[in-house]
């Protein structure tokens, strides 16, 4: 935001003083887009000299309205001088805990669902949180994550249904807003889903940004060891979640803690997917399309987290061959209440080009009947992760 922008526009808000092109939307060569200065000043060669410094004057809301704002919750500076470690802050406080006093915590699995045959009209909304410092209530975080997905997914931005937190939005900025959207993908063309029939989802998993908070074992039942398969059955190393009771064959009750000396964390210090831990794992198929729902569940207001980073969000699904409208680079961002429909088509390189007819045996994915799935690309660029 420029130092003059207008904090009553917030689009106005967002561009420098000097103005900008619009971004050059590259996506089918992609590119992703590359903001332009139309007016420098200094006539030097750097096109940079002369532009304010990256961000000023971003930090909007709290308490008094200004910059102060973004320290006010902050760790204090004496804590942050001294000390031997890279960043020139003292070291975290243990709260008397003891190395490998912990048993570590095992990914929980995200559990994908085919693709809904119909897409409810009467599901509850996304719940809003009770003012523009908090994230929703937990539990109803919870039902909202285990209804079934809708709206339905479509090739272009849903900018017709509102963002569900419109009135704690208004409340922040105070004024009406004219026009809001519950996806925070961009409208139009540029940012529809590429070869949206050639790739339809087949499966799909929705999960919220959220502030700390308990597991409630929502996923225990997606998890495809079940508790019952080799080192996750009962007497097994992991069946027991935390190694303590009562946290047989589930992740219900575990709190967002590092350590059980240490305290649970705040929701507004600590985000994760769900808002718990354990941290989540995604387990996917080559050739099986995959809609990836992400909802922000972070606080409206910008300066509710501890002086620590912004509420606007973009997921990357490191090492695939996604899209670039789905590959969540950096400025691709949604914001508090939205959520932003990423559809990876979980192919391989070379996929327009080698190996045209899946022919190549070496090039394929369990089809989960015990046998290959064989597709198109290069099988030197298959990975066991991403």
């Amino acid at each position: 935001m420029a130092a003059k922008a207008d904090r009553n526009n917030p689009v106005a808000a967002l561009l420098p003083s000097h103005g900008w092109t619009p971004y050059l939307a590259l996506l089918s060569a992609g590119l992703i887009a590359i903001p332009i200065a139309t007016a420098v000043s200094g006539g030097g060669d750097d096109p940079l000299e002369g532009l304010p410094p990256a961000n000023e004057g971003a930090f909007e809301g709290g308490t008094s309205g200004t910059d102060h704002d973004a320290g006010e919750e902050g760790i204090p500076e004496s804590l942050l001088l001294g000390g031997d470690i890279p960043t020139g802050g003292g070291a975290s406080p243990l709260f008397g805990a003891q190395p490998f006093t912990q048993q570590m915590l095992r990914f929980e699995e995200f559990g994908t669902e085919p693709m809904p045959d119909s897409y409810p009209l009467d599901n509850t909304p996304f719940p809003m949180p009770i003012d523009s410092h908090s994230c929703p209530d937990e539990n109803e975080l919870e039902n909202f994550l285990n209804q079934t997905m809708s709206p339905e997914p479509t090739r272009l931005c849903n900018d017709l249904d509102p963002n569900p937190w419109k009135t704690r939005i208004e409340e922040m900025v105070g004024r009406p807003l004219n026009n809001t959207a519950c996806e925070g993908r961009p409208p139009g063309e540029e940012w529809a889903h590429q070869r949206w029939a050639e790739f339809p989802p087949e499966v799909c998993y929705t999960t919220v940004q959220a502030g700390a908070r308990k597991n409630q074992g929502m996923r225990d039942s997606h998890q495809m060891h079940g508790y019952a398969v080799g080192e996750f059955a009962e007497g097994g190393l992991y069946h027991n979640t935390v190694g303590a009771p009562p946290f047989e064959g589930t992740s219900s009750g575990i709190d967002i803690r590092f350590h059980p000396n240490m305290p649970i964390q705040d929701e507004r210090a600590l985000w994760t997917f769900d808002g718990t831990l354990p941290p989540k794992l995604l387990m996917a198929r080559y050739g099986e399309t995959i809609l990836f729902r992400h909802y922000n569940a972070l606080p409206v207001d910008p300066s509710s987290n501890y002086g620590f980073g912004l509420h606007t969000l973009t997921t990357h699904e490191h090492n695939g061959h996604n899209p670039a409208e789905s590959d969540g680079f950096m400025q691709s961002f949604f914001f508090p209440g939205q959520y932003y429909d990423y559809r990876w088509p979980m192919i391989l390189a070379g996929h327009d080009s080698i190996n045209t007819e899946a022919s190549d045996p070496r090039a394929g994915a369990p089809d989960g009947d015990g046998g290959i799935r064989k597709i198109r690309g290069d099988y030197r660029e298959t990975m066991s992760t991403h």
